[in-house]
């Protein structure tokens, strides 16, 4: 028992605090108790040690589905059994990365202010992530018997550790990349790094790039830069040419954080409209063989291609793709995307006319209430409307 709480705790601890969760008690009691300690069917043949149902598309590291009969808690104290997807995944790690990526949806927003094991546990079980009736008292007993708010000795005043990032733009001077339609992949690339820069830097990301103007600068100085400059995570901008279209990431496929970031760039591009031909092994690629850290190389359209460049040929969509990137890379380090400042080309103002902009809903109001607080703490005015739904 105790060799499997430590070792899921130094997984948790160590990727908790890059999806803002402050305590750690409460997620180690959630695998002691959800896993049966690392036993159950579900920990030993799908690596799920949290009991996650499969939601398409929710945790990057999942590796596929698992089927097994479950059962789930009415509220009548009943139980009813049925055949139930879960969450696949390939290792422990992965499995602790699915997790917080699971509530890392506005749904779960709440269980980032918590302080404490029992408001967490309170948060997250009113977000639905349970329908046993004492899911709270039960886990809080398992921090108790097992002495876990130790793990949750950290400095609540101090600094949290900024994160940074290397980004690099393909090519530039001398050397153009590919060139066709009027376009040079080399200004692309640049214009992609600069507002994925400002996107970033305005969440309190620090950013190293390779080149903020037009000039020389090979993949092996990139590298090299990437490589001293104490960054956590390096994405490098392409655009392609050789008659395909849609987009693509490639990632080092010893690197299963590598592929979890390479998923999330494509998910924000494919939501401008791009499609995907895929994540793709990197291993070939220099800058993502012989970078140090989580790295990947995204390829955001085919200049040459006469349909597919009509999604980045113009400063504003190539812009739209950086941005794209910038909210990728926001949600793999934990870090919320709410306004981020970035102003797109100027248009006229509709007459008659106003766009609200709705940040989520919620069916428990003290979600809500915690979305309202996180607005107002970054500055941005809202409010809460009641709406009636059909059930």
């Amino acid at each position: 028992m105790n060799s499997f709480i430590e070792t899921i705790a130094a997984q948790i601890q160590k990727y908790a605090p890059q999806y803002g969760i402050k305590v750690h008690s409460p997620i180690i009691a959630q695998a002691i108790l959800e896993s049966a300690s690392g036993t159950s069917e579900l920990a030993v043949n799908a690596c799920n040690y949290f009991g996650m149902k499969y939601r398409p598309g929710r945790c990057p590291t999942a590796s596929g589905i698992y089927y097994k009969t479950g059962s789930e808690q009415n509220p009548d104290g009943s139980y009813t059994t049925s055949a139930m997807r879960w969450m696949k995944f390939d290792s422990m790690e992965d499995g602790v990365i699915g997790y917080f990526d699971f509530i890392n949806i506005t749904n779960y927003a709440a269980v980032k202010l918590a302080e404490n094991p029992l408001t967490y546990l309170e948060n997250i079980k009113a977000a639905g992530y349970a329908t046993s009736l004492k899911y709270v008292q039960n886990l809080m007993a398992v921090i108790e018997e097992y002495g876990l708010t130790k793990y949750d000795n950290m400095d609540m005043e101090s600094e949290p550790k900024m994160a940074k990032v290397f980004l690099s733009a393909g090519h530039g001077g001398s050397n153009p990349g590919a060139v066709a339609n009027g376009l040079k992949e080399k200004d692309i690339n640049l214009n992609t790094l600069l507002a994925c820069k400002e996107v970033l830097e305005q969440h309190g990301v620090t950013v190293v790039a390779s080149r903020l103007k037009d000039e020389n600068d090979d993949v092996y100085e990139e590298v090299s830069e990437a490589n001293a400059s104490g960054a956590e995570i390096a994405v490098s901008f392409h655009a392609n040419a050789g008659g395909g279209d849609g987009f693509e990431a490639f990632y080092h496929t010893s690197n299963s954080k590598g592929k979890q970031l390479a998923v999330l760039c494509e998910k924000y591009v494919m939501e401008l409209g791009q499609n995907s031909r895929g994540i793709k092994s990197g291993n070939h690629l220099y800058f993502v063989k012989n970078t140090k850290m989580t790295s990947v190389l995204v390829e955001s359209f085919f200049l040459d291609n006469a349909k597919d460049k009509e999604i980045g040929d113009t400063l504003a969509e190539q812009k739209a793709f950086g941005m794209a990137y910038a909210k990728a890379i926001l949600e793999y380090l934990g870090i919320p995307y709410l306004a981020s400042g970035y102003t797109a080309p100027k248009e006229e103002a509709a007459e008659g006319k106003l766009y609200r902009i709705q940040v989520g809903a919620y069916k428990v109001r003290s979600n809500a209430e915690a979305m309202m607080k996180r607005l107002e703490a970054a500055g941005f005015k809202g409010f809460i409307t009641e709406v009636e739904v059909e059930v």
